[in-house]
């Protein structure tokens, strides 16, 4: 018989992943660390072969490889020989659609905040002051090795946004794009190889922008492309026709938020627009798991939130600015197109 989400077997059994769910991110993580994603990108191999190659006891490396065909990680296509999958594969580094650093961040970092989840629902405050004793701007500018897990994994999620965001928005009359919390620059490296006419601008902490080079590459030196270093709360670049903001303002509550868009407001051109690349959560009790559990890592890491399209009208109105557009892509995200109120 046909089993529902309702039935309370098949309840039991997706509750119990759910439970469990920390194990499978230290599986993962064990994965990346051990080399699997390399180990096996040229085909199958054998257990022995398996664990010299990663450095591993065979006893409890076959353990640990037959766990992971449970949960599509690995096949064995014959006793004792494993093979990659495509999940595999896409914790290598350097693959299309890698999410290695990101499972690497959420791993090693993350994971450390959301233990005390329970303090951010119960006070209202970030779970990073809790555990850093500080805010997590402040504890990635004195923390190298963790800036750069968090600079990798939000390029990496980058890279698979750029191509929605590419294809949804027309720039080709842009004369100067502003890229405000750009990071080290995928995506206006992207924004200036799509728009060979646009000189390009990326604004972030200087700390930050310091590893573009690598992102940028040729663009770099071409001049088309400058990387300017500083506080957007400050200010920003001026003279521009577009700011784009791509998965910005949620990192920040309403009167944060609203003091980044005035910045934008202040420096923008005549008949400028602002361009925010975020989520708009649906209204309504339909909902999918991820945008939610994204506001809840806002809600105990920056102290930010995800917005629903009333909250977005009405943050943007409240810093002086119209929404003109709002253009959802297929990756779950919006781009919302806003212009300065007459």
């Amino acid at each position: 018989m046909a089993t529902s989400r309702t039935d309370p077997v098949e309840a039991g059994t997706s509750l119990e992943r759910l439970i469990r769910g920390y194990q499978f991110t230290r599986a993962l993580h064990v994965v990346v660390e051990l080399g699997l994603p390399a180990a096996l990108a040229d085909g199958p191999r054998d257990l022995a072969s398996i664990a010299e190659v990663c450095g591993a006891d065979a006893g409890s490396l076959q353990r640990f490889l037959r766990a992971l065909t449970s949960i599509d990680m690995l096949s064995e296509p014959e006793p004792g020989v494993f093979a990659s999958t495509p999940m595999l594969a896409l914790l290598r580094s350097g693959a299309p659609g890698s999410r290695r650093d990101w499972l690497v961040l959420n791993a090693v970092d993350l994971s450390q905040t959301w233990e005390q989840l329970l303090h951010s629902v119960r006070t209202g405050e970030t779970a990073t002051a809790l555990v850093y004793g500080m805010d997590s701007w402040t504890y990635r500018s004195l923390n190298p090795e963790h800036a750069a897990r968090f600079d990798a994994g939000m390029t990496e999620n980058s890279r698979r946004r750029i191509d929605a965001f590419i294809t949804a928005v027309n720039l080709s009359h842009a004369k100067r794009v502003v890229d405000v919390g750009g990071g080290r620059g995928a995506l206006i490296a992207a924004i200036a190889r799509a728009n060979p006419s646009a000189h390009c601008v990326l604004f972030d902490l200087p700390h930050v922008v310091a590893g573009a080079p690598a992102i940028l590459g040729p663009l770099a030196d071409s001049g088309r492309v400058d990387v300017v270093g500083g506080d957007f709360f400050e200010g920003v670049p001026a003279e521009a026709d577009t700011y784009v903001l791509s998965m910005i303002l949620h990192d920040w509550d309403d009167d944060a938020a609203r003091k980044i868009l005035i910045r934008c407001r202040e420096a923008m051109s005549d008949g400028g627009v602002v361009l925010l690349y975020e989520r708009s959560l649906p209204i309504g009790t339909e909902r999918e798991w991820e945008p939610y559990f994204s506001d809840l890592n806002m809600l105990q890491g920056p102290g930010g939130r995800e917005r629903d399209v009333d909250e977005w009208h009405n943050l943007l109105q409240s810093a002086g600015f119209a929404v003109d557009q709002i253009v959802p892509t297929p990756i779950g995200l919006s781009i919302i197109r806003a212009v300065p109120k007459a």
